[in-house]
């Protein structure tokens, strides 16, 4: 599972510098759709290696629903914001975030049982 979860971060990583590179005008994404993607690479990979496993208790759980929760929350409204520029990356984010809420959600059933 853990190499899918990897392969999915690289492939991101590369459509997103891809299209950074690549795009000109209209078609380059903006600061916002860039930070994002940013944040949403450093809680996988904060994720894969364990990060929030190896804090106290309270803790771990204080920045893992903290972290999921504003990166859902900073994903919505980046993707109302970028609506206006560019329907194309509008739509990639709410994706990413909708995969970002699926997983959260359920690491939190499974966690609860």
């Amino acid at each position: 599972m853990s190499f899918i979860f990897i392969g999915t971060i690289l492939i991101s990583a590369l459509i997103v510098f891809a299209l950074f590179f690549i795009g000109s005008g209209p078609l380059k994404p903006s600061r916002n759709t860039l930070l994002y993607f940013g944040c949403t690479f450093i809680i996988w990979a904060a994720f894969i290696i364990g990060f929030y496993s190896n804090l106290s208790a309270q803790l771990g759980e204080i920045l893992w629903h903290g972290s999921w929760i504003s990166l859902i929350l900073i994903g919505l409204t980046i993707a109302f914001l970028e609506w206006k520029r560019s329907i194309f990356y509008s739509l990639f984010i709410v994706i990413i975030d909708l995969i970002n809420l699926m997983f959260y959600g359920f690491s939190f059933l499974i966690g609860k049982m």
